[in-house]
């Protein structure tokens, strides 16, 4: 019984995000900053590995909402 109760608190902490809520995350990191912000810097405040930071960013500048 005790093993259940671990297993599913374990389970709901971790969580997959949609794309919607990381570009969400992403175009925060960019806006909270006055001068732009490096790849590293908004890799590390979107919470993204490298991969998942490419693909994201090219998206964002082939729709325009960003520019480089």
């Amino acid at each position: 019984m005790q093993r259940a109760i671990l297993e599913s608190d374990s389970q709901s902490q971790f969580k997959y995000r949609d794309r919607l809520t990381i570009i969400i995350d992403i175009l925060k990191a960019i806006k909270n900053s006055k001068k732009g912000r490096r790849k590293t810097q908004i890799m590390q405040s979107a919470n993204l590995n490298y991969a998942q930071m490419k693909k994201y960013l090219s998206y964002l500048l082939d729709c325009g909402m960003i520019t480089a």
